[in-house]
Formats: structure tokens, C-alpha cells, sequence
């Protein structure tokens, strides 16, 4: 899937990099563990990352977010 904005090329994360899904598993795995995927589908939706002494709900950024993010500083 990719959609084109005023000439821009977005397609999904995971598609822009070659190595999103490595990271993501790693990401997830350390919680939900290796079979993640068929547990928890939609664990990098709501998943956060969060590096820091406290928590709250609000605090972080979805899997997704932060490798996205990820991705487009390794470019």
C-alpha cells in the first residue's frame, strides 16, 4: 500500500524499512514473549515505549510511533 501526496510517497513503516519487523519483534517480544503475533496482533498499537522512572497512561509513544520514529533517523 502506498499513498501519494502532493508528490510525497507514503507507504507504511513497516514497508519503508527492510528491518521495522526485526525491531518490532524485539520490541514486543520483550513483553508478550515470541509467538506475539498470534497472541497479540495489535500490540504495536497500543504497546508504549517509555524510558524513565515513572508511568503514567498518557506518557510514551505506541510501538508503531517509536519505530517510526526509529526509522526515519536511520535513514
Amino acid at each position: 500500500m502506498k499513498v501519494i501526496i502532493d508528490g510525497i510517497i507514503y507507504v507504511p513503516v513497516a514497508e519503508s524499512s527492510p528491518s521495522v519487523e526485526q525491531l518490532e519483534d524485539t520490541i514486543v517480544e520483550q513483553w508478550a514473549g515470541s509467538n506475539w503475533r498470534t497472541s497479540y496482533p495489535d500490540a504495536p498499537g497500543y504497546l508504549r515505549i517509555v524510558v524513565g522512572d515513572s508511568f503514567e497512561d498518557s506518557e510514551g509513544e505506541t510501538v508503531t510511533e517509536f519505530l517510526a520514529r526509529l526509522v526515519q533517523r536511520l535513514r
